[in-house]
């Protein structure tokens, strides 16, 4: 008896009186729980293109990028410019030998199809010209790798934690 009691003052008491109290909709808290972890973009932002003042050609391409021996490389130019090269060389302590070429904005490459050897570093060169003539370059490493145990560890200089 005693706990049918309990319950119908929880049911009709107490439950209510909760959801009541609870002014943030189910909406409302999912966005603030989100704003903690995703970064709300400004409404004006874009990014940089070749001919703006706060454009920088070294920051077109990542300093290095790690690829798996069977997986494939995507990167993007930016738009704006009238033709687009892109370079990839093989790189040994005596030469530097040309291992593909592309044009277009896009660069993609299979790295099976490509006969890119695992453990090497190779170097990938982006030319971009400009409409009004001005030439744009910038350049990463291309590091293909069969396992993740190959990757180099590199120590951060700030916490001396390892990371890769």
């Amino acid at each position: 008896m005693k706990i049918k009691f309990a319950a119908r003052i929880f049911a009709f008491v107490i439950l209510p009186a909760l959801l009541f109290s609870c002014t943030n909709g189910i909406g409302q808290i999912m966005d603030e729980y989100n704003s903690q972890f995703h970064h709300v973009a400004e409404e004006n932002f874009r990014e940089p293109v070749p001919g703006d003042e706060n454009f920088n050609e070294s920051e077109i391409l990542l300093e290095r990028y790690f690829v798996n021996r069977n997986a494939s490389v995507s990167l993007a130019a930016p738009d704006g410019c009238s033709s687009y090269k892109w370079t990839l060389y093989s790189v040994n302590s005596i030469e530097k030998k040309e291992v593909l070429g592309q044009e277009g904005q896009y660069f993609i490459l299979y790295i099976p199809d490509a006969k890119l050897v695992s453990g090497r570093t190779y170097v990938l060169e982006l030319s971009l010209a400009c409409a009004d003539g001005t030439i744009y370059g910038d350049s990463c490493e291309l590091v293909v790798y069969d396992s993740l145990e190959e990757i180099p560890v590199q120590e951060d200089n700030n916490e001396g934690k390892e990371n890769l």
